[in-house]
C-alpha cells in the first residue's frame, strides 16, 4: 500500500490539501516504520520545496508555503516537521 501511495503523492503539490485528508486514515492503519517511510520519502522532500523557495519580505509576506507544511501537523511526524522549519524557514527569517 505504502509503494502505491508513493506512486499517487509524486505528482502531488502541497498546496492541494486533500493529500492530507486522504492520507490521514491511512496513519492508524499503516505500522509506524512504514508511515515514517511514506512520509520522509514522499511527503517531507516536497514540503521542504515550498519552505526553501518561500521568500521571506515583510512588506507582502505569502504565507501559502508555511499554511502547506502547517497543514501536515497531525499527519506529518512532528520531528520531521520541526527539521524541516529549523534547516528552511527559521534561517530565511532571521536575516
Amino acid at each position: 500500500i505504502r509503494f502505491k501511495v508513493a506512486l499517487c503523492l509524486q505528482h502531488w503539490h502541497p498546496a492541494d490539501r486533500s493529500a492530507v485528508h486522504m492520507l490521514k486514515p491511512w496513519r492508524d492503519v499503516m505500522d509506524a516504520a512504514n508511515w515514517g517511510q511514506l512520509m520522509l520519502r514522499s511527503v517531507m522532500p516536497k514540503l521542504r520545496d515550498q519552505l526553501t523557495t518561500m521568500q521571506v519580505r515583510p512588506d507582502s509576506q505569502s504565507l501559502a508555503p508555511l499554511q502547506n507544511v502547517f497543514a501536515w501537523l497531525d499527519v506529518a511526524p512532528l520531528d520531521a516537521i520541526v527539521a524541516l522549519l529549523e534547516t528552511h524557514f527559521i534561517p530565511q527569517w532571521l536575516q
